[in-house]
């Protein structure tokens, strides 16, 4: 969808039933969505989400400004991951402070919490991926999962 129509009616006029618990996954979105925009999503979950909904939330810390600036400046190498390019997809990030999504949730009737992506694959005997460093390159400690039921 795009979050920037009604979504919402949208649903509603294709047969969603606001009334009915429903499972929500946001995964790999938050990141690309500024703080007002994340509120206004989770706003509008909550308002479609009947009693013993659940919903899953991808989300990511704030990047250190320092590897931030460095992931979306082009390399001088051309063997480089960006082959000089830019981290292009690390440019669409909103890279600002956001309210996590449990933090946020809580208050509005919701119960759960987060993990940490690192503890969650620890937790299942999981290796964690390993990049040449934080530049340009997954840096799975910064990841988290959310799980709230309502």
């Amino acid at each position: 969808v795009d979050l920037r129509d009604d979504w919402a009616s949208a649903l509603r006029e294709n047969g969603f039933d606001p009334s009915v618990p429903t499972a929500w996954l946001v995964e790999g979105l938050v990141i690309y969505l500024t703080p007002d925009a994340q509120n206004q999503l989770f706003e509008t979950l909550n308002a479609l989400s009947a009693p013993g909904s659940w919903l899953g939330v991808e989300e990511m810390a704030t990047i250190d400004s320092g590897v931030y600036a460095a992931m979306t400046t082009p390399s001088t190498d051309p063997d480089s991951y960006d082959q000089g390019r830019g981290a292009q997809w690390a440019g669409l990030i909103y890279n600002e402070g956001k309210t996590q999504a449990v933090q946020w949730f809580l208050p509005h009737g919701w119960s759960g919490a987060a993990t940490g992506l690192v503890d969650y694959l620890t937790s299942l005997g999981r290796a964690v991926p390993a990049g040449k460093g934080p530049v340009g390159h997954f840096d799975p400690s910064l990841m988290s999962l959310a799980t709230v039921r309502k």
